[in-house]
């Protein structure tokens, strides 16, 4: 009984993390149910509990303490799930996929190596019709920064990432997780004259449309799958990650997949008015910084809000028509240099802290300071 009092709980802060707001009839009524069951189960106040769900921030600490009144494995569990925790991409990886001559110029000129979303969330900002406050951790090491995933801001929800179910339905093998794309990225120069900003970053396109008959997708795990899809084992070198002791570098030479057969796959209510405008603007930025060729987007306006009625499919010509590309690089170009300018004077923590008052156009504040100040690692 207690195994399922927890699963219910769980089930419970899982819905208020990945469905916030208004759940249909339907899901309200199985999580009625499971409300009653766990407190039945563990003798809790349902007020009580409904209060602890609702109000965890997602800090560790902070979360401990509001659900005192759980079993301690129970706590742990939550906290192991939905807790907040910085991020940092396999930095150490990509130095060693990286060309030789990429590498001679993050040596002498320096480059932000980050995540796909926080270069999409720098050139968004002055263009966002909604407040932003967040803080992202950033570690200098000489002439290069590499930026972090920020704290979560307590709902672990993201709007780019709604289409899983989509995904499903439109794409073979969804169920796999998507390779990965290794991009570097020259941005113009500034205005006071600069050379180029070098962006490194990894991020996984949604699918691949091509018309070349379906191919069976590389299943991983057995060294004798990669040796008969023609890759050899590289390198092998330790990893500090907790998941694993050891990183394996296969390599094979095979014809590159042309950026232009990546489509990424989008699911919102609507695109209509500001918000509508922003989202397009976004669904642009993911896609240009890996020159894909197109975007779909499902449309779930006037249903229970989980069944798309329309999908949208936009080539990557047609978005950028519909947005001031060369401004929004240019700015975009402009604030990393400002960062990589103000984190000159030592290597080590910083935080880069966005912020900007609701409103489109409004100032945009990049606040840079050292140590990890609201950010964490």
């Amino acid at each position: 009984d207690d195994a399922e009092a927890f699963g219910a709980v769980l089930a419970l802060k899982a819905t208020r993390v990945y469905k916030p707001g208004v759940l249909s009839g339907g899901l309200q009524s199985i999580c009625n149910k499971a409300e009653r069951f766990a407190c039945e189960s563990l003798g809790l106040d349902d007020a009580a509990l409904r209060a602890a769900l609702d109000g965890a921030s997602g800090d560790p600490e902070e979360m401990t303490a509001r659900f005192a009144m759980l079993p301690e494995t129970l706590v742990q569990a939550l906290c192991e799930n939905f807790a907040s925790t910085g991020r940092w991409s396999f930095f150490e990886l990509w130095t060693r996929l990286l060309p030789e001559e990429t590498m001679t110029e993050l040596r002498s000129a320096g480059g932000v190596l980050c995540p796909r979303f926080f270069l999409v969330d720098m050139a968004s900002a002055p263009l966002s019709p909604y407040d932003i406050d967040k803080a992202y951790p950033i570690v200098r090491q000489g002439p290069c920064i590499f930026v972090g995933q920020p704290k979560d801001d307590g709902e672990g929800f993201d709007a780019l990432r709604q289409g899983r179910q989509l995904e499903a339905a439109l794409c073979s093998y969804a169920w796999l997780e998507e390779d990965h794309v290794l991009t570097e990225v020259l941005l113009p120069g500034s205005t006071n004259g600069s050379v180029a900003t070098r962006a490194i970053f990894s991020a996984a396109p949604d699918a691949v449309e091509a018309d070349e008959p379906e191919v069976e997708p590389l299943l991983g795990g057995e060294d004798a799958i990669y040796e008969a899809a023609g890759y050899e084992l590289e390198e092998v070198f330790p990893s500090s990650s907790a998941s694993f002791e050891n990183c394996r570098i296969w390599r094979a030479r095979l014809e590159p997949i042309a950026s232009e057969t990546y489509v990424e796959v989008k699911k919102t209510t609507h695109l209509n008015g500001p918000p509508g405008k922003f989202k397009i603007l976004k669904y642009w930025l993911q896609a240009a910084l890996m020159k894909c060729g197109a975007v779909l987007v499902a449309t779930t306006q006037g249903t229970d809000g989980d069944t798309a009625n329309e999908v949208h499919r936009f080539s990557l010509d047609q978005l950028s028509g519909m947005v001031e590309a060369g401004r929004i690089w240019q700015s975009l170009a402009n604030m990393l240099q400002y960062v990589l300018t103000e984190t000159m004077t030592a290597d080590g923590p910083w935080t880069l802290r966005i912020q900007k008052a609701r409103g489109a156009g409004k100032l945009v504040r990049l606040i840079v300071s050292q140590g990890w100040d609201g950010a964490t690692c």
